[in-house]
């Protein structure tokens, strides 16, 4: 009888003891998941910042006229051995892609150097925000100004660093909004931040023996998906050749200026692709957007990698939420560093 009057205590101790050791499994496996969401994050940055602006600015809105300029290199460089130099320009995804082009570099050459593009001075306020966002523990970095954001640039050299090696650039433009286009265009050298008061040195100004070519010799383009218009939700009001009427004629004006050998130059169009999910983004809008750049590309002659037909059959698997999942970019990287080997091969150093 003692036994049975002692039971009820003895299970709700026992319940008691499973809830603990439950909570303790949840607790431990959130600890876990956010460590890697932060090594994640580490690798691969968020493509949208956690702050949106209150209007969404629409490529069809700009009323300044695009003017693409032809890029010179000056008389006392002209002597000097180019390296080659391939420019990405796009969104997260593109720096995705970046990342694994330069592992695909350093395990392609003899390099010896890798140089990184530093920013210029003044860059307190981001510095400022780098340093409370970590005593935070957030992941991103505010839309006005963060390196999440931010253009990169790297020179890898082979051999001695002179002229008997060689010499690669990777550029990465991340472009910020559908405008962009005019910043490339006017100057393919730019690499302004203008929200953080900063801009990208050249990391060639250290180097004696080599010089940058006037343009790249691959331009890797991608519109991406920020500031879409009609943020992205439906293709109301618009037309293909409205939403593209600015990067239809810079990448046509920069295929027509011949590369090293004569030859028209390495412009590529990257299309967006579906996703999982966003605000005000839908698939139905980028599913027209897709199309309208098929159009546009087959009429201009603009060479096309059409990353919705390889996203679209393993999707959903071949996203995460709006990037592009990790086997995708590496196949993207892959892509793109063999079009890069094939013209500098070709090229004239």
């Amino acid at each position: 009888r003692a036994r049975i009057k002692a039971f009820p205590a003895i299970l709700m101790a026992f319940l008691l003891a499973a809830v603990v050791l439950q909570v303790s499994l949840i607790s431990a496996n959130y600890h876990r998941y956010l460590v890697d969401k932060a090594d994640a994050a580490a690798d691969f940055p968020a493509l949208l910042p956690t702050r949106t602006r209150s209007t969404i600015t629409s490529s069809t809105a700009s009323v300044k006229a695009l003017s693409v300029q032809t890029p010179t290199i000056a008389d006392a460089d002209k002597s000097k051995s180019k390296c080659s130099w391939l420019l990405l320009a796009g969104d997260s995804n593109t720096r995705i892609v970046a990342a694994f082009i330069m592992r695909k570099h350093e395990a392609y050459y003899n390099v010896t150097n890798v140089l990184t593009a530093q920013r210029s001075q003044p860059m307190q306020e981001w510095q400022q925000q780098q340093q409370h966002l970590k005593k935070q523990q957030q992941l991103h970095m505010p839309m006005d100004c963060g390196p999440t954001w931010a253009d990169r640039e790297w020179v890898v050299m082979e051999g001695d660093g002179t002229s008997s090696g060689s010499c690669h650039i990777v550029t990465q433009r991340f472009l910020r909004n559908q405008d962009e286009i005019h910043r490339l265009a006017t100057n393919i050298n730019d690499g302004t931040y203008v929200n953080c008061n900063t801009t990208l040195n050249d990391p060639l100004a250290v180097v004696d023996d080599y010089v940058r070519p006037a343009m790249p010799d691959v331009i890797w383009f991608s519109h991406g998906l920020w500031n879409l218009p009609n943020g992205g939700s439906n293709s109301s009001g618009l037309t293909c050749q409205d939403r593209f009427r600015d990067v239809v004629p810079a990448l046509t004006a920069w295929s027509s200026m011949k590369d090293r050998v004569g030859r028209p130059r390495k412009v590529v169009w990257q299309t967006n692709f579906p996703i999982l999910g966003h605000s005000t983004i839908r698939n139905e809008y980028l599913e027209w957007e897709v199309q309208c750049q098929r159009n546009l590309a087959r009429d201009a002659g603009i060479d096309l990698y059409d990353l919705d037909g390889i996203v679209r059959p393993r999707f959903p698997e071949s996203v995460e939420v709006y990037h592009i999942a990790r086997d995708v970019a590496i196949g993207v990287a892959d892509h793109v560093f063999h079009e890069t080997i094939n013209v500098s091969m070709n090229a004239i150093v």
